[in-house]
């Protein structure tokens, strides 16, 4: 895992990051662009997750141009997808493991001049056994650390096989993934070896079909609910996301809307409440002319709901307490959304469908600088006649 302690200590030594990135992607996108599409499939093959240049050559092409445009942009480090953090950590491992490059006897010329800088006998603080200068020599020798920017974007998680292939197979026997992987399969499919890809696709189109025709028979009832919002003055997009939310609530809680979550299917059920909201919403939002983009791919990952007006933006994560990655979409996945949309308005809405550990949980981590957090109980109401 990529430490970025010293960078934090040292920012100059970003420049010399950003100096060996460019000399690691240089050389095979200049024998790419020297040689064309022939060179393409066999040397950036190692690069690439299996199968992933035969499903979409063109798109193979497309990643490799973006990885390029990202290290070299002087102003803009971009947010990489998934797959731009994959393939450059199989870069940057292929140039490490490269003997031929001899990187172990050079560092890049910006941590040179850097280092010069350093008396060889100040100690590190961090390390008594090695100087200040030694420290940063080594870490530069560590591959892990030329990951930069797309480190920070991604865990190690989302560069390893195993743990998207296991990922996978978790949701396609159970559903879901595990809360202990700490990833979403939507931003991972595309890391997915040729077979287990093409059946977690056709998985979370199901899904996507199965919520459609679900929210198509039950939406007739639940329509007006959201008319009584619709007057005329202008809101921000954190008012408008939460009276979306609470009309939302209102109707899940004390209008038999629960009714209708329980019994949506397991599989598709945090579907079915985006479309809810989504429709529930739209006219609403077109009043106050605020626009709710659902389930938008913002190269981070898949944000649940945006509600936004220009650059005023506020992001919805939606999780049901069956999800065991509550806590990953509360702590990590929403402000790292939030943090590409350039906001730091966010909106945690957990339904809750009787497991109070997570609510408590979830509750815990609730606080200044947070997510607000919206909880919508959709737990099994009793009847007011029963007493």
């Amino acid at each position: 895992m990529f430490d970025s302690t010293l960078m934090n200590d040292y920012p100059a030594l970003t420049d010399a990051i950003w100096e060996r990135q460019m000399e690691i992607v240089d050389f095979p996108y200049d024998l790419w662009q020297d040689n064309g599409d022939e060179i393409f499939d066999g040397y950036f093959r190692f690069f690439f997750p299996p199968g992933f240049i035969d499903r979409n050559k063109e798109y193979a092409k497309k990643v490799m141009q973006d990885i390029y445009d990202i290290v070299h942009s002087p102003v803009v480090r971009h947010s990489p997808e998934a797959i731009h953090c994959y393939v450059m950590y199989h870069m940057i491992e292929a140039w490490y493991d490269d003997e031929s490059t001899n990187q172990e006897d050079r560092l890049p010329d910006d941590a040179k001049a850097f280092l010069d800088r350093f008396d060889n006998t100040d100690k590190s603080d961090d390390d008594e056994d090695l100087t200040e200068k030694e420290r940063i020599e080594n870490w530069f020798r560590d591959k892990d650390s030329c990951l930069g920017d797309f480190e920070d974007t991604y865990d190690q998680d989302y560069m390893d096989e195993t743990v998207a292939e296991a990922a996978a197979e978790a949701y396609l026997s159970q559903g879901c993934v595990p809360g202990s992987l700490g990833v979403d399969i939507r931003e991972l499919v595309e890391l997915l070896p040729n077979d287990l890809y093409g059946r977690v696709v056709a998985k979370l189109k199901q899904s996507e079909i199965k919520a459609d025709h679900y929210v198509e028979a039950i939406w007739h009832r639940m329509e007006g609910f959201f008319h009584v919002l619709s007057h005329s003055e202008t809101i921000s997009s954190r008012q408008g996301a939460i009276d979306i939310l609470l009309i939302f609530k209102d109707w899940v809680e004390n209008n038999g809307g629960w009714k209708d979550i329980q019994a949506a299917e397991s599989s598709f059920r945090e579907e079915t409440i985006h479309r809810l909201i989504y429709l529930g919403a739209k006219t609403y939002l077109t009043d106050k002319n605020l626009d709710l983009t659902l389930e938008g791919n913002i190269g981070v990952g898949r944000e649940d709901i945006k509600i936004s007006r220009g650059n005023d933006k506020t992001i919805i994560e939606v999780k049901l307490t069956s999800n065991p990655n509550c806590r990953h979409g509360f702590e990590k996945q929403l402000p790292r959304y939030a943090e590409a949309e350039h906001t730091d308005q966010m909106i945690f809405c957990l339904i809750d469908l009787g497991d109070q550990k997570v609510v408590d949980e979830i509750k815990g981590l609730a606080g200044a600088n947070k997510p607000t957090l919206m909880i919508i109980d959709a737990t099994p109401q009793k009847s007011a006649s029963v007493k």
